[in-house]
């Protein structure tokens, strides 16, 4: 008897040990939604007032830090968009594209409303465009720039040439000058 009321007593120290893991992982669970809610409020907050860097923070902080969240896929969309954003201080493509990566691989859910994120995609795309353009423009008028200097170092070259050339001329002529008065000096010491 003393066996079997040791046994039960086991029993339910390790079921009463189960709910409690239970009922605190579910605590656990709802303050992780409280904090990445409050990640995301504050990350809104941020992003209204124009401080995109620190927006993009708190939204990496939940996308990083509470993937199990209800607003994990928000979180990984929004800090795709901030760091598309242009006037982002942080604003990367490469980390885009890596946590646009990762959204991609996330379950659609049932309003599948991306469309803000395919816009912004879009309208990345056209400023990079705009900018290789004006990079190709200014790549271009560097290139025609070099051509005309390089034409210009020609023609200085060959007028140095021609300069050096003449000196050489004017060299020989003076030595000549010189030899033929170092005879005529000569002759006239002699006389």
């Amino acid at each position: 008897m003393i066996r079997l009321a040791s046994a039960r007593s086991k029993v339910t120290v390790v079921l009463l040990s189960l709910v409690l893991a239970g009922c605190s992982s579910h605590e656990a669970s709802r303050n992780s939604d409280e904090v990445a809610a409050h990640h995301m409020i504050i990350g809104d907050s941020l992003e209204q007032a124009g401080s995109l860097q620190e927006a993009t923070e708190e939204f990496t902080i939940v996308a990083q830090l509470y993937q199990e969240t209800d607003v994990y896929r928000d979180a990984v969309r929004r800090t795709v968009m901030l760091l598309l954003n242009p006037a982002n201080p942080v604003a990367s493509d490469s980390s885009a594209f890596r946590w646009l990566s990762l959204y991609l691989m996330l379950p659609a859910p049932e309003n599948h409303g991306d469309w803000d994120l395919v816009a912004a995609l879009f309208h990345r795309v056209g400023l990079l465009q705009t900018q290789a353009v004006r990079l190709q423009s200014v790549a271009d008028s560097l290139s025609q720039f070099i051509r005309k200097q390089s034409v210009s170092s020609q023609n200085q070259m060959q007028h140095l040439q021609e300069i050096e050339n003449e000196l050489a001329v004017t060299r020989k002529e003076l030595d000549r000058l010189k030899a033929i008065d170092v005879r005529l000096s000569g002759s006239r010491r002699t006389n």
